[in-house]
């Protein structure tokens, strides 16, 4: 779908743009980590696209944001225990890979935000800068939802001491000091500029 295609690329542009002005010390690319359900083959056909034409796009062509993350999935961050994998240079040491590094948290729809809430409590809890995006949510089901029994269980999981600062990790999570979080309050895929939760 070319709309979805165009406005997927759009973010992550706008993303990289935000991020370099933001904070211009960080010398690692921003890690994006998908957790749609179809996020897989749905970065990997933009990827594929973007490998198999790099050397001939235009420099202002909008898949060159590709070039600027790494990109994780979902899947992966359930096979890795507390954000800590073997080191490549030293395999009996280990480092924290998402300690103060830069996430763009993707989900392609939220509804209730359960998914997307979980990831970012526990990539936040390793130490991560997270910023959570999506193209479009219904606001009026966040509403009914966002102070449910599964947010505050995914904050108590890996905040265990902390159950009282749920009602800031809910803020944050929604709006953050640099709008953390985008969702449109209609059901439409929007450019970012106009993808508030205000």
């Amino acid at each position: 779908n070319p709309k979805i295609r165009n406005a997927i690329l759009e973010l992550l542009n706008e993303y990289i743009k935000r991020n370099k002005e933001k904070d211009k010390d960080h010398t690692n690319l921003p890690i994006l980590v998908s957790i749609t359900r179809k996020g897989y083959w749905l970065f990997r056909m933009l990827f594929d696209e973007y490998e198999e034409h790099k050397w001939e796009l235009a420099e202002n062509d909008p898949l060159h944001v590709f070039g600027e993350f790494e990109i994780y999935s979902d899947l992966y961050m359930t096979k890795i225990l507390d954000g800590i994998v073997p080191d490549d240079k030293n395999p009996t040491a280990v480092k924290l890979l998402f300690e103060n590094r830069q996430i763009l948290l993707f989900d392609d729809v939220m509804i209730r935000g359960d998914n997307l809430f979980y990831h970012y409590v526990m990539l936040s809890s390793w130490g991560a800068d997270v910023t959570p995006l999506t193209l479009e949510c219904d606001r009026s089901f966040w509403e009914k939802y966002s102070d449910n029994v599964t947010k505050r269980n995914a904050f108590k999981k890996f905040y265990p001491e902390h159950e009282e600062l749920f009602p800031q990790a809910i803020n944050d999570f929604l709006s953050g000091k640099a709008e953390r979080a985008s969702c449109s309050a209609s059901r439409t895929v929007s450019p970012w500029s106009t993808i508030s939760v205000t």
